[in-house]
């Protein structure tokens, strides 16, 4: 299991709004937590292994200086807690980072295959094989959202995602059976594991089924 919390705003992402929206969804893990952001036209992305009240000083708190972010808390359910299970997690071209929620049941299929073809998996969890199948689908040329309708007939389990793609100032994301949630606020979107963490920020919020 997992927490997702991510953020689109008008403007730069309000101070305290990702470590706050990710520390309501602890419960859901606490073996790490990460962010991935735009700075300019490039993702950056900042994480550590450990319980978000400790490693948050050195995160900065999440405050990013950027308009759009997707955060994670991780429960180690697959791959130790470790840096390089810890989400976001990137593809090879560093361009797709992506935050996870659930269980993917095949994963290992398409990581044999994905190594096969030369990707470079840096760790054992079963969503960064997500972000190098998006990757191979986007290198056909397709949409976005073509891709992503690939990836979601690819993936079996019970799950739900969400991307951040260079250089897109947007949040992607699919979901299969595993809660999900759009809340819209006054200047800013947000996409989280569950409702209570959008208190404060979001007026509306919608379950993705």
């Amino acid at each position: 299991m997992g927490g997702i919390f991510a953020a689109v705003c008008r403007e730069k992402i309000p101070e305290g709004v990702l470590y706050n929206g990710l520390r309501r969804l602890v419960y859901r893990g606490y073996d790490g937590a990460g962010v991935a952001f735009l700075r300019g036209d490039k993702i950056v992305v900042w994480k550590s292994p450990g319980h978000l009240e400790k490693i948050a000083p050195q995160l900065n708190y999440l405050n990013t200086d950027s308009d759009v972010a997707v955060a994670h808390t991780r429960y180690a359910s697959r791959g130790w807690p470790v840096l390089e299970n810890t989400h976001p997690l990137l593809d090879c071209t560093g361009r797709i980072a992506v935050v996870g929620d659930g269980i993917i049941e095949n994963y290992e299929d398409y990581r044999k295959v994905l190594e096969e073809r030369r990707h470079q998996l840096k760790g054992r969890t079963d969503t960064e094989v997500a972000a190098h199948l998006l990757e191979e689908a986007l290198a056909k040329g397709v949409s976005v959202l073509e891709a992503l309708q690939t990836l979601s007939k690819q993936l079996k389990g019970i799950y739900s995602l969400v991307f951040l793609i260079e250089p897109y100032r947007k949040l992607f994301f699919i979901a299969n059976g595993q809660p999900l949630v759009i809340g819209i606020g006054e200047k800013c979107y947000f996409v989280s594991s569950d409702i209570p963490s959008l208190y404060g920020f979001a007026e509306t919020a919608y379950m993705i089924e």
